[in-house]
């Protein structure tokens, strides 16, 4: 297939599926619309006209509830104040000059009219004569300045607040100062501050923690309040920030709709109390928001080119249109089922499990493809469980670890009687996963039995179900599943049986390349059953004119009495015969490959060289002796091709060593690869080197 082909086979389905996928997600998931639209037309102090039962559990922010406890928070923030050293630093710059005033004063013994108008020009209105007068009559008045000095420090730094603050301070207060670049914050409780203008509520309680004498505290309370001034200041920035910051971390209010619960009975009217939880319901439903939608949107994007990348390095390009189809339908189904049966209605009975397709799914697509398609098709199908039912995590790690596992278990299956095995195999596996994830997720563990049973229920009804399926797919499908690729490789079938009766050497020939072709293709990794039967049915072409054919002749060679062109006209026409008898047994579609490329456009040397001579080198076209192709566009394609050449020609030795196969194999091979006819075969030169070893064991095996 080329390039241009495979994308436009892509782009299509994918549009498609990626159109409805949306559609299913937002109409009939557990939070589409039309879920929500079931509870959206119920108001308070209206007649419900139905009765209104919750199917599962739900759990739902009450909101009015969370307010009230925000209130409640948010009135217990303290206010934040800035404490400013500027001021700070002037309120004991003032105070060091009373001090030096007054025990100049003191010691000078000054008159009071003196000292009172010095005070006056130096610190205007600072102290009243009356109280100028008392302390300068106390005997310990330079102690009285020191402790006074003190305490106002330690003031300061606790900070002073102003008369006009208007904030609620029964709470106390937070006060935040920046000292060397850092940040410190104090609090203080409602009886621990300094306010003017009496300094009340927390002056007796500074006091006592300072130790001040008895003797002390008037002249002290003086010396404090005439030199203090506000030195907080409301920071309602800050204040803001920690509101903020409690209402991001103060948890909502959650509360739970029970299963079974009725909020709403009909012929009853509906109460405010009930309308909430309704409206819990809707919201948990959702209604078809922009954000549901672009979330899914970017959701199935997002799967989408992992598909696509998944699609590229699994190598399946070149899968059938009529199988990319189907598997599209597959995976719109499974999201339908899904979304009615996890999301919500399986969470109201773990028994509904057993109806999840996705273990049928799966084998179908291994057995009538591959492995890859299997473990491809197992993560597009779990991972929109994330999507559809978010809470549901311990359910999603059960399907996609069980999905996983079944692309392996089919690797046993080789009649269609093991895929009972299989299920036998697969039902303990997909139990043991449910419970494991029943244990990681704890919201899960009420599934229950129900749930157990289901999920080993659905792992070998998938199996049974898969074995009356698979007859019905691989007919209108036309797929080489390896259960028809083995029907296919059955020498008594009528038409290999015809080929032994009138091409015997072609028979033998055929036989001969099958176990060649097989054994390359489990050497590399290819599919060893699709070889066999290709090369099985590669030559139908030669039946009806067998003595045409090296193989078949028994001394007499028709191609003596003919022309080099009649003679390569009746050999390439083999090639279209046996694509027409092809159809007519209605093969699969890789088998038509195979026949139709197993000598791509390679040139028939011997009737060219023949033709050089009877006309003349340049009279005679490379193109006309050349099989019209196409070149092999598979690995099991180009393995047949090989098989076909080698056993074709390994029939010209007599009593070869094993040396001499080697060489002769490698040299056929490697002019097969120079010829260009393994360009798009995708055979690297490991996988060469694997074929050629397995024919040489086999031929030397043989001679």
């Amino acid at each position: 297939m080329r390039k241009h082909d495979f994308h436009h086979l892509q782009i299509i389905p994918i549009i498609i599926f990626f159109l409805l996928g949306l559609g299913i997600i937002l109409f009939f998931g557990s939070q589409g619309f039309l879920r929500s639209l079931t509870y959206g037309n119920f108001a308070a102090g209206q007649v419900a006209d139905r009765d209104l039962v919750v199917d599962h559990d739900i759990y739902y922010e009450d909101l009015q509830a969370s307010a009230l406890r925000l209130l409640a928070q948010r009135a217990l923030v303290k206010p934040v104040f800035r404490l400013h050293e500027e001021i700070s630093r002037r309120i004991l710059t003032r105070y060091d000059q009373l001090f030096t005033l007054l025990s100049g004063f003191y010691v000078n013994k000054k008159n009071l009219s003196s000292a009172f108008l010095e005070l006056q020009s130096s610190m205007p209105g600072i102290l009243t004569e009356k109280v100028l007068e008392k302390l300068l009559k106390k005997q310990e008045l330079p102690a009285i300045l020191e402790e006074a000095r003190s305490l106002l420090v330690a003031g300061v730094n606790q900070g002073i607040l102003g008369a006009a603050v208007t904030q609620d301070l029964s709470k106390g207060l937070e006060i935040i100062r920046i000292q060397e670049d850092k940040i410190q914050r104090q609090l203080w409780e409602p009886d621990q501050l300094l306010r003017l203008p009496g300094l009340l509520p927390g002056w007796d309680r500074f006091v006592q923690s300072k130790n001040l004498r008895s003797d002390f505290q008037e002249a002290v309370y003086i010396l404090f309040l005439s030199s203090t001034e506000e030195n907080v200041f409301f920071d309602s920035g800050e204040t803001e920030r920690n509101l903020l910051r409690l209402d991001l971390e103060t948890p909502p209010v959650r509360r739970q709709i029970s299963q079974g619960e009725w909020l709403v009975r009909k012929d009853y009217v509906i109460s405010s109390e009930a309308m909430v939880k309704v409206q819990a319901l809707v919201d948990h439903y959702g209604a078809l928001t922009l954000n549901r939608t672009v979330g899914a949107i970017f959701f199935l994007v997002a799967l989408g080119i992992m598909g696509l990348l998944l699609f590229k390095s699994f190598k399946l390009e070149r899968i059938e249109k009529t199988l990319l189809w189907t598997f599209g339908g597959f995976w719109l189904a499974h999201l339908l089922i899904i979304t009615l049966v996890i999301s919500p209605v399986g969470e109201a009975s773990g028994f509904w499990y057993a109806l999840v397709p996705t273990s049928l799914i799966i084998i179908l697509a291994t057995l009538l493809t591959s492995e890859r398609v299997g473990l491809f098709l197992a993560l597009m199908i779990t991972l929109p469980i994330l999507l559809i039912a978010p809470q549901k995590g311990g359910v999603f790690l059960a399907e996609f670890f069980a999905a996983l596992a079944i692309p392996f278990i089919m690797r046993k299956v080789e009649k269609r009687m093991d895929l009972i095995k299989a299920g036998l195999w697969l039902a303990p596996i997909q139990t043991l996963f449910f419970v494991l994830a029943g244990l990681l997720h704890e919201q899960e563990n009420r599934l229950g039995l129900g749930g157990i049973l289901g999920a080993g229920i659905n792992g070998f009804l998938s199996s049974i179900l898969a074995l009356g399926l698979l007859p019905i797919l691989e007919h209108f499908l036309n797929t080489p599943s390896q259960f028809r690729l083995a029907e296919l490789a059955d020498l008594n079938t009528p038409i290999l049986k015809r080929m032994l009766a009138l091409a015997p050497g072609t028979y033998a020939h055929s036989v001969n390349t099958a176990q060649l072709s097989e054994q390359a293709a489990r050497a590399i990794g290819a599919d060893p059953y699709l070889c066999r039967v290709g090369a099985l049915y590669h030559d139908l072409g030669k039946i009806d004119q067998a003595e045409y054919f090296i193989e078949n002749q028994r001394g007499y060679n028709k191609h003596d009495s003919l022309k080099a062109s009649v003679s390569v006209t009746l050999l390439k026409s083999h090639v279209k015969l046996g694509l027409e008898k092809a159809r007519e047994l209605k093969l699969p579609q890789k088998v038509l490959d195979i026949i139709g490329q197993h000598h791509g456009s390679g040139l028939i040397t011997f009737f060219y060289s023949k033709a050089v001579n009877e006309r003349g080198e340049d009279k005679v076209s490379k193109d006309d002796f050349k099989y019209p192709g196409p070149n092999p566009s598979s690995k099991e394609s180009a393995i047949v091709m090989l098989a076909d050449t080698v056993e074709a020609a390994s029939r010209t030795l007599n009593r070869p060593t094993v040396s001499q196969v080697d060489t002769f194999v490698y040299d056929l091979i490697i002019k097969r690869y120079h010829e260009g006819l393994l360009n798009n075969s995708g055979l690297s030169f490991s996988d060469l080197e694997k074929i050629r070893g397995i024919f040489v064991q086999v031929l030397a095996g043989q001679f």
